[in-house]
């Protein structure tokens, strides 16, 4: 046995249930889940809408990441690793509404982008404080 292992999976799962919980509680107003009722900034909202339809809640990082570069070209493998520890929350993997929803609805989907690449360049150090205010600039 090895509940060190079982208690960081237990973690996970409860991690993954507290990021979906407002996401069931937005979407129960509605009979059928919508992406667009969680992403606050048109530009998020249109490009979930445009790559992965209004009723996926949850998607992969490597099509997220497929649908990020045909969005706006391709980028550095290092911009895109930044990008993925901050939009992937809870490190599962996987690129939730929700997780995108807290990354870009302050100043939208590339703007935000841009400013996370540029701290990164300015070798910030990228706490969740320093990124909150990164992206609230």
């Amino acid at each position: 046995l090895r509940p060190q292992k079982h208690l960081d999976e237990l973690r996970r799962h409860h991690e993954k249930l507290m990021t979906l919980l407002p996401i069931l509680n937005v979407a129960m107003g509605a009979r059928q889940f919508a992406a667009s009722r969680l992403l606050g900034h048109r530009t998020a909202r249109d490009f979930w809408i445009k790559h992965f339809g209004n009723q996926a809640h949850e998607i992969s990082w490597e099509r997220f990441r497929e649908a990020f570069e045909n969005e706006f070209g391709m980028q550095h493998p290092e911009d895109m690793l930044h990008l993925k520890r901050r939009l992937d929350e809870n490190a599962d993997g996987a690129i939730s509404v929700y997780e995108l929803a807290s990354f870009s609805d302050h100043g939208g989907l590339r703007a935000n982008f841009d400013k996370l690449i540029g701290a990164c360049e300015e070798d910030v150090p990228l706490s969740i404080g320093t990124r909150n205010q990164i992206l609230s600039r």
